[in-house]
């Protein structure tokens, strides 16, 4: 089965998605990553307007998924405008589903399905395999854990996915750059080392700036998941079960 991961950030670590595509390889699934870093939206969201990819660019995706039997988007609050009619447009063209994830669908997954076919709630790296191991075989998709959807118009809420427990169990985040995208000024790109390495120098060179001297490119690692509070406000408190 193929699974194409779509993230819309201006930071292109995406652990998230990277971790599942590692998951889905080891257990026999075919992957694909696009990633479609902007500033545009950024200005659109300062000046309270709204933004959408230019043509050519959902224009290309629509044909880089047509073998996708799942559409995977990872999104943010600061997304969902933009996660929103990405969606709607990709599904005038395509039929597989499109499952939401990340922090503003674990946190308002009623309001994700409105739009969204299904939404993952909490940490995915067991409960996307499962779903992506049951579409594959033609089983039943509507009881896993941290996977929500509607049924004949009933909202099927199954919680939020377990939380991993052992990270040392998890794979090396897929940096292979085998089927990856990304969006370099404004058109729609197999991703190299080189035009990455180059979108790491223009947008995150703040700490390793000389003068004189050309950016060096930066990056974001986790050592870590997750805090040990639990305070309302913030984003963490849907992953432990507590809706804010």
């Amino acid at each position: 089965m193929k699974v194409t991961f779509i993230s819309l950030g201006l930071s292109t670590d995406a652990i998230g998605i990277r971790i599942l595509s590692s998951i889905l390889k080891s257990e026999g699934h075919q992957t694909q990553l696009i990633f479609l870093p902007t500033l545009k939206d950024m200005a659109r969201r300062s000046m309270g307007g709204i933004y959408s990819y230019d043509e050519s660019v959902i224009n290309k995706m629509v044909s880089l998924c047509q073998e996708s039997q799942l559409i995977g988007i990872s999104l943010m609050t600061h997304h969902y405008s933009i996660a929103k009619l990405l969606t709607q447009q990709l599904k005038t063209h395509l039929t597989a589903p499109v499952i939401w994830g990340g922090i503003h669908p674990t946190a308002k997954p009623e309001e994700c399905l409105e739009t969204a076919d299904l939404v993952c709630t909490g940490e995915g790296e067991t409960s996307v395999p499962e779903l992506v191991g049951r579409l594959a075989s033609g089983r039943n998709i509507d009881d896993i854990p941290g996977i929500w959807l509607k049924l004949n118009g009933q909202l099927i809420a199954n919680g939020v996915g377990p939380l991993a427990q052992d990270l040392d169990r998890l794979p090396f985040p897929d940096y292979s750059f085998v089927d990856h995208h990304m969006l370099v000024d404004d058109v729609l790109k197999p991703m190299t080392p080189e035009n990455w390495y180059d979108h790491l120098c223009r947008f995150f060179p703040p700490f390793n700036c000389h003068p004189g001297q050309p950016p060096k490119p930066a990056y974001q690692i986790l050592s870590a998941r997750g805090c040990p509070f639990n305070c309302p406000f913030c984003g963490e408190a849907p992953l432990m079960g507590n809706k804010a």
